[in-house]
């Protein structure tokens, strides 16, 4: 206890009170905002693990990013799947597309378009992004008469 804090003889020239003071909200509240820091700080420090590339190489996973236009070289907005996964994406208008959370390992990933697509193998590290570059998108639907 502070020198401030302390009780004074004068507060006593009547004997002692039937009830001292008690500090114990004082201190049981301390330790409820030490408690609370601390358990934001490890929410805090456990969310910039998750998001940072050690997490995705403990984890075993990495993403893959590239382009996709058609056989003139237009791109193409394209759907893009990893097979064997619930991970898909959508392309960009400009034709570019990335998918975080690919797990490692060797992967196919298809590529659709107007209901007609095709597979692309691809080889993941874990913890890294694997660049497709542009994939070309030939079409195999004939046109209807």
């Amino acid at each position: 206890m502070s020198l401030e804090r302390s009780p004074s003889l004068d507060q006593f020239k009547d004997g002692m009170p039937d009830k001292l003071p008690d500090h114990k909200k004082q201190r049981n509240f301390r330790w409820v905002l030490v408690i609370a820091i601390l358990v934001i700080g490890a929410g805090w420090g456990a969310m910039s693990f998750l998001q940072s590339s050690t997490a995705a190489v403990m984890s075993g996973t990495g993403s893959i990013s590239g382009s996709v236009a058609d056989e003139k070289g237009k791109p193409v907005a394209a759907q893009i799947y990893v097979l064997g996964t619930n991970i898909s994406g959508q392309a960009l208008e400009d034709g570019t597309f990335s998918l975080e959370g690919v797990p490692a390992g060797q992967q196919t990933i298809a590529i659709a378009h107007q209901g007609s697509g095709f597979e692309v193998p691809a080889q993941i590290r874990s913890g890294e992004n694997t660049l497709l570059g542009q994939v070309q998108y030939i079409s195999t639907l004939e046109p209807q008469e």
